[in-house]
């Protein structure tokens, strides 16, 4: 199936008034991702996906949101729950013990170039003692909340962190994963059931890609013959990107888990590209 076009079996199959449905987006300025679920069965009913030729600015990314909603997405559905996942790297993680609510463009100086009016956010990751500190894009949360009024938004990396916390949960040695965009990865190690690394990294080519996949297990003391490297994201088996890293990383996989807040009896494995979209439901 190619990006940019709808993949379901069939359009949703809202029949009855009492089926109630949830809207999930992930949006970034390389691509954007929109997912309509069940909101008891859990079962998708509508996807689509697109990335973008051209890096768009947030008043060209609040204008392609607006054409799929208002063209793509089916019409007329009274959403349950609309979540929204933000990806940028215009964020910082904070360990809680230090974070103060009113530093917050404190925590983002170090490592973005802020505006004088730009809004911060934060998250606060469950039970791991850190707080993700973001720039979120509030032109595209104000449409938002003009078409479906209040809503739930959360930088990508939270949603993508507490996955990797709940995959790494019950083990004590290091897990090592690394989550593939178009242009840019984000490489976490858990140790223990403590974050150890976490950081984004911009490529251009498989080289850059493996260098910095290197550059980390060195840091980190990891054995690339041994320790078993996840991939998760936009990567697939035949990829450039995966068999330049097979042939350095021996023991590599893609990322697999159970949607955890699925019912009983309607589990099912999640594609290792759609992570962040599916758990943010």
């Amino acid at each position: 199936m190619e990006i940019g076009q709808p993949y379901m079996t069939q359009q949703p199959e809202i029949k009855h008034n009492n089926t109630s449905v949830e809207l999930s987006i992930q949006l970034g300025l390389d691509g954007h991702s929109f997912l309509i679920r069940e909101q008891f069965s859990k079962k998708p009913v509508f996807r689509f996906q697109e990335s973008f030729s051209q890096t768009a600015s947030p008043p060209e990314l609040l204008e392609k949101l607006s054409n799929t909603l208002g063209s793509k997405c089916p019409q007329h559905l009274d959403y349950s729950k609309v979540r929204l996942a933000v990806v940028n790297s215009l964020s910082s993680l904070v360990p809680l013990p230090l974070f103060d609510e009113h530093a917050l463009k404190s925590y983002l100086n170090l490592n973005t170039q802020l505006l004088e009016n730009d809004y911060i956010a934060y998250d606060v990751l469950q039970n791991h003692d850190l707080v993700n500190v973001y720039v979120p894009f509030i032109n595209l949360n104000n449409f938002l909340f003009d078409q479906f009024g209040s809503f739930e938004y959360y930088h990508f990396s939270t949603v993508l962190l507490e996955q990797l916390f709940i995959k790494a949960a019950h083990k004590k040695e290091p897990q090592w994963f690394v989550h593939v965009q178009e242009k840019s990865l984000e490489i976490v190690v858990i140790t223990d059931k403590k974050l150890t690394f976490y950081n984004t990294f911009n490529y251009q080519t498989a080289e850059d890609f493996l260098y910095y996949i290197l550059f980390v297990a060195e840091q980190c003391n990891l054995n690339p013959d041994i320790d078993k490297l996840e991939l998760l994201g936009k990567i697939e088996a035949n990829d450039d990107l995966y068999k330049l890293t097979y042939r350095y990383v021996r023991n590599v996989t893609f990322f697999q888990d159970q949607l955890a807040n699925e019912p009983d009896g309607v589990r099912s494995l999640t594609s290792h590209q759609d992570i962040v979209l599916n758990h943010l439901f």
